[in-house]
């Protein structure tokens, strides 16, 4: 088969944050480019206020789901696999799916890969993963070694749904306790755990120093801002008041190779 007649759609949910846009999205598809070389790589967001902002703001027209399929499908793509970079199966994954139906008699075939953490094997290797870039990696390295000795703790801000999905959180957590990382912790700015009940984790563990960082595949609104802004209701803010050093790591999952790297197996898994 022809390599025109293939095509790869990553679709993320964006951000108007220009910067860790191609750190992280960008790089994402890049690395998905470099895998499958006979494949095109093509790139669609699913949240319309991004896509707008995006306009307003550098001009760039950023195509959303069902615009891409029709243009592929217009294009003469044949084979087509739908990748998410979508952290669960929450409200922008379904939203994607539902959009992707109506397209099905356009294609020979379209198969669509799952997000991130679909399945307990997905939790168990982003833990992993976890455990390399906050215990291993020399950028982002703090003291939440499994020795339970160090004075320094990691705290992840995930998005967090009103939705069952947002049970993956703790599946994570526990995870993470189950290797022993006990002190990589995880809250959610809209989820059921919030900053509160993290705080209320951390005290027993006789923390001082933190690392906040988002879980989130972009350093987007909520990693600049909720997290590590200077309003006096950000994570950062809020923490200091309670007496911790605070380091911000404003970085994306998807800057790290490793997380790169669990995308690309989820196309291969679909292919």
């Amino acid at each position: 088969m022809a390599a025109s007649k293939n095509a790869i759609l990553v679709v993320s949910f964006g951000t108007s944050y220009a910067d860790t846009r191609e750190k992280t999205i960008g790089a994402i598809e890049n690395r998905i480019r470099e895998a499958f070389p006979l494949w095109r790589v093509e790139r669609a967001f699913t949240s319309g206020m991004v896509i707008r902002s995006i306009l307003k703001k550098e001009g760039v027209s950023v195509e959303d789901v069902p615009s891409a399929l029709k243009r592929l499908a217009e294009e003469g793509v044949d084979n087509l696999v739908v990748q998410p970079t979508h952290l669960m199966t929450g409200k922008e994954y379904e939203k994607m799916c539902a959009q992707v139906e109506p397209f099905r008699g356009s294609f020979s075939q379209i198969r669509i890969g799952r997000p991130l953490l679909a399945d307990e094997a997905d939790v168990a290797a982003l833990a992993g993963v976890l455990e390399q870039i906050y215990c291993e990696d020399p950028e982002s390295r703090s003291a939440a070694s499994p020795n339970g000795t160090a004075a320094e703790a990691v705290l992840l801000m995930g998005h967090g749904t009103d939705v069952c999905s947002d049970g993956v959180y703790a599946r994570l957590q526990e995870k993470l306790q189950e290797k022993e990382y006990n002190r990589i912790l995880i809250g959610t700015v809209e989820g059921a755990v919030t900053l509160s009940d993290v705080m209320e984790q951390i005290r027993p563990k006789e923390v001082h120093r933190l690392r906040i960082a988002p879980l989130m595949v972009v350093a987007g609104d909520h990693a600049v801002n909720d997290m590590a802004g200077d309003t006096p209701d950000s994570w950062k803010s809020v923490l200091e008041r309670a007496g911790y050093e605070v380091i911000p790591l404003l970085k994306g999952l998807g800057e790290y190779p490793q997380i790169q790297e669990l995308y690309v197996r989820h196309v291969q898994d679909v292919l």
